[in-house]
């Protein structure tokens, strides 16, 4: 009861610090959604029939992947997303990677394409993946091989973060180098998460995020006193 009290106050603050248009919409569009390897390297990853998208922007990848379900942070965004999914039969949800919007075990797919540097928490992202993928589900997705770009002051990039993904269940199945700076991932939960784990990792540590003047609660230090 007590975690999904935290989960409210900060789905409350995060939907306050949105930011809108960090990226030309139209640009993006007229560019192309991406790159053919990347587009088969995640075609090939996908497994089963029910696929997540976190972070559809627009909804341009409802044209390439079999999407059943998306959310998106971003309103203006999902309005978009949502009028794109309509044709594709793709249900789009506004919501958040760390507080994602569905029942456990729910999807064999997860797709988190060009955002993962982008989420607040992205250890809580990953706890949420966890939970909403099915045993044996797949998590696609993409970082850069820069392993200074940061997120909630920890460094993201793929040469450091594949050595993460273990503590939270999930076992690498394929990486591949997309382009100069991109590595695309995919991974299999192997395992539930384990929230003693976060005592181990010395999760709890990590500081509390600061944006335009809201405080955002550190999902996993509000969670210290659940462990057992």
């Amino acid at each position: 009861m007590k975690v999904e009290t935290f989960r409210k106050e900060n789905i409350e603050m995060l939907s306050k610090v949105i930011l809108e248009d960090e990226y030309d919409d139209e640009a993006q569009r007229d560019k192309g959604y991406d790159s053919k390897r990347f587009v088969e390297f995640v075609l090939r990853n996908i497994h089963g029939d029910n696929v997540l998208e976190i972070g559809p922007g627009c909804g341009m990848g409802f044209e390439y992947y079999p999407i059943t379900h998306a959310v998106e942070p971003s309103p203006s965004r999902c309005a978009k997303a949502l009028s794109a999914g309509r044709d594709k039969g793709v249900e789009v949800k506004q919501g958040f990677a760390e507080a994602l919007p569905y029942p456990d075990k729910t999807f064999d797919t997860v797709l988190f394409i060009r955002g993962f540097f982008q989420v607040r928490s992205d250890y809580e992202t990953l706890i949420e993946i966890n939970r909403v993928l099915k045993e044996l589900g797949h998590f696609v997705f993409d970082l850069t091989t820069d392993d200074d770009v940061f997120v909630c002051g920890r460094a993201l990039g793929a040469n450091n973060y594949i050595r993460t993904l273990n503590d939270f269940g999930f076992e690498l199945i394929e990486r591949r180098m997309i382009n100069s700076v991109r590595v695309g991932i995919c991974v299999r939960k192997t395992r539930d998460f384990d929230y003693r784990y976060l005592k181990k990792l010395q999760l709890v540590e990590v500081e509390d995020v600061c944006v335009d003047g809201y405080e955002i609660k550190n999902f996993l230090s509000e969670r210290d006193d659940l462990l057992l």
